[in-house]
């Protein structure tokens, strides 16, 4: 699974306004691009034959403990994805014990 597979399930589930509005970059798109470029230098190394059974992820945030050393980032127009918005962003996070960060272009008046 890579982030060309989750693009291709989001293209066919969402309205094809709604994924370009989600797919494209804003003015020259340059931070997208940059974007791009830094997924394609990360690569993760599969590790066989080590125990994983133990593995804990949790940390603090601001003096919070949340379950692992994740954020979910600010997303614009959240009903465009899904009808619950950043309200059911804000539910999973919550729920998965990660800090979710509001947008200032939420669709959900707070």
């Amino acid at each position: 699974v890579n982030l060309a597979d989750f693009e291709a399930i989001a293209r066919s589930k969402m309205d094809p306004v709604d994924f370009d509005y989600f797919a494209a970059g804003a003015e020259d798109e340059i931070t997208l691009w940059r974007n791009s470029q830094a997924w394609r230098r990360i690569v993760l190394w599969p590790r066989f034959l080590i125990d994983v059974s133990q593995i804990k992820l949790q940390t603090q945030f601001l003096g919070l403990e949340i379950s692992a050393p994740l954020i979910v980032p600010p997303m614009a127009m959240q009903k465009l994805a899904h009808p619950e918005g950043e309200v059911g962003l804000a539910r999973a996070a919550h729920s998965a014990g990660l800090v979710y960060c509001i947008t200032q272009q939420a669709t959900t008046t707070l």
